[in-house]
């Protein structure tokens, strides 16, 4: 049995330490490098033309009896690549191209029992890149308290949200700085880069599970996280 979670992120993935693995958009002009730090954390950053998007973050996800943010060991990676169109009923473009090259990494947990496995999947598109969680064996029982994924940016963007604690969804966006951001902001979330770029952080496919909100943390006196 097969239980999957996925997030999609307009952003770029790497990880820090250790054997790198990189993946790229099928125009090279994004890149995902991934890897997992000395104590076993996935981590991934991100760039596009070479540029920094985000900084080194980490992954991972806090279950009820197990923590799958550490000692976390990558027993196999695979690579895929996939390239077709679809046509939707509605919206502002009728063909949409689905082409994304991707990697997978599969996990043991070293204080965990062998009941499941993680598959951290990344795929990478021309504008933007997506991970996924997807929970591999006996999984009937899995409780998730929480997700551990960090967005570190390389730059202090301006941020569109919906204040959390509004009364209803559709509520008026507010624009701040991310460091100046210090309650829970409800996704999605539109940053705006000091070179004019967007980026827009969102979700999918949320079955069976709770929707995602973002809070900032305080990375150092001038710096903040997602």
């Amino acid at each position: 049995m097969k239980k999957s979670l996925f997030f999609a992120v307009l952003a770029f993935a790497f990880f820090s330490c250790q054997r790198n693995y990189l993946l790229e958009s099928p125009d090279s002009r994004i890149e995902v490098n991934v890897t997992v730090s000395t104590d076993g954390q996935p981590q991934f950053s991100v760039r596009k033309d070479l540029q920094p998007v985000l900084n080194t973050s980490s992954l991972g996800l806090q279950l009820w009896e197990e923590d799958w943010t550490r000692s976390l060991v990558l027993k196999e990676v695979t690579r895929s690549s996939h390239n077709e169109t679809w046509t939707q009923v509605w919206g502002q473009q009728t063909v949409v191209e689905n082409r994304y090259n991707e990697i997978a990494l599969r996990f043991k947990n070293k204080n965990a029992d062998n009941k499941h496995q993680l598959v951290i999947r990344f795929r990478c598109f021309n504008d933007g890149v997506a991970f996924r969680y997807e929970f591999l064996g006996d999984n009937d029982s899995l409780q998730i308290l929480d997700e551990k994924n960090t967005y570190r940016f390389s730059q202090d963007p301006q941020i569109w949200s919906i204040p959390y604690n509004a009364l209803y969804y559709e509520a008026l966006w507010e624009k701040r700085t991310l460091t100046q951001i210090s309650d829970t902001m409800s996704s999605p979330i539109t940053l705006e880069m000091a070179d004019g770029s967007y980026i827009c952080m969102h979700e999918a496919n949320l079955t069976d599970y709770g929707a995602q909100n973002f809070f900032t943390d305080t990375v150092s006196n001038r710096q903040k996280e997602i």
